[in-house]
């Protein structure tokens, strides 16, 4: 999902008619704005427009705003996202029910050899359908 971020505080008029633009000496890192607070997160994805936006511009879809834990709050724009026709739906059940069964994808790892990784002091290993140990062997 794209998410279009409007920092509220940082939202100002310009020459070419009003609007946020990172080009215009936005400091991102400065003034509260951490760009790593969004984009290292796995639960969203976000782009930031690098295009004049007008704080009341009307938008397709829902607008929503939020905080973050400093107190900075962001106007987020989640775009409409079109319905799937009946034949889709049906396309979509269709390929479901001709996927393999997970059990078959891992009936190959019944006579594999036992999965065995050593991460610093501790030795990890995982036999499928047996056991999952983790020990360290002396003398290493």
């Amino acid at each position: 999902m794209n998410v279009l971020v409007i920092v509220e505080g940082s939202i100002h008029n310009n020459d070419n008619g009003g609007g946020f633009n990172v080009d215009d000496g936005f400091n991102v890192d400065g003034a509260g704005f951490n760009v790593d607070e969004i984009n290292n997160s796995l639960d969203y994805a976000v782009d930031i427009l690098n295009t004049p936006v007008l704080k009341d511009q009307a938008w397709e879809g829902e607008v929503m705003s939020v905080v973050n834990k400093h107190g900075q709050e962001y106007l987020c724009f989640l775009p409409n996202v079109p319905s799937m026709s009946e034949s889709d739906m049906k396309r979509d059940d269709d390929i479901l029910d001709q996927q393999v069964d997970i059990s078959e994808l891992l009936k190959p790892m019944e006579t594999a050899p036992c999965l065995i990784k050593t991460v610093d002091w501790w030795t990890y290993e995982f036999c499928y359908g047996g056991v999952i140990m983790q020990y360290h062997l002396e003398g290493r």
